[in-house]
């Protein structure tokens, strides 16, 4: 029995916030999709004792000798800064939109996993490394930033918005870029599909954040040693 396209299978693993696709559907755009491809509605900078909000004119967001110019380009999105004179921390780009409150996210994290990848429902404070993937109960939709960042980057999502971090320390003090330009960032996203699963929608979406990958001429096998129990996990990986 089907309920609006669902199988019960698929409507029991929804309310289980798991992401699923019901089998035979044809690929099309969904309405659940959130468009950030688009210059952002608000800028911050963060300096070490002070915060300034940055005002709009045009693709740019500028305010006491700081500016952010942000203006799509092909398929991505440009972050660009300036701060001759000022210390940066951090900047935060902020786009309001109207986030699906079903949306189900999978955070990505600094370096690598260690078990702490899951689905979850809306949490504002979450922060979400690099990039993420947004289940909209039809189709799974990419927001990250390409590689190659000249930033550590992460999300944060709410029903009224998302928000973009871009982290400029260095180390854990603030950067003083001078007469600098310094290309952030790219913000880069990709519209999700139906009848496409979680993981073909992730497998493409990190071909649309990553331009040149260096992939391994055939499947690579290793090990991860974690001391000192010395406990070794056999791993597989594959070029594809």
């Amino acid at each position: 029995m089907h309920n609006n396209g669902l199988s019960r299978r698929g409507l029991i693993a929804l309310s289980a916030g798991l992401p699923t696709i019901g089998a035979g559907q044809a690929a099309q755009s969904t309405d659940g999709y959130v468009d950030i491809l688009r210059p952002p509605d608000f800028a911050t900078a963060f300096l070490e004792s002070e915060t300034i909000t940055l005002a709009r004119d045009g693709h740019r967001w500028t305010a006491k000798g700081i500016a952010v110019e942000a203006e799509p380009h092909g398929s991505g999105l440009p972050v660009r800064i300036q701060a001759p004179e000022a210390a940066l921390m951090r900047v935060r780009l902020r786009w309001k939109a109207k986030v699906p409150e079903r949306w189900r996210i999978l955070n990505d994290q600094w370096e690598r996993s260690y078990g702490d990848l899951e689905w979850r429902g809306l949490l504002g404070e979450r922060i979400l490394p690099w990039y993420f993937l947004a289940f909209d109960g039809q189709a799974t939709h990419g927001y990250g930033v390409a590689t190659g960042a000249s930033s550590f980057a992460f999300w944060q999502v709410d029903p009224v918005g998302i928000s973009l971090w871009i982290d400029l320390r260095n180390g854990g003090g603030a950067v003083r870029l001078g007469e600098r330009t310094l290309e952030a960032a790219t913000v880069r996203v990709r519209r999700g599909n139906k009848g496409e699963t979680a993981f073909e929608s992730a497998h493409r979406f990190c071909r649309v954040l990553c331009d040149q990958p260096r992939l391994a001429p055939a499947p690579i096998y290793g090990a991860n040693y974690v001391q000192p129990m010395i406990m070794c996990s056999p791993r597989l990986s594959s070029a594809a």
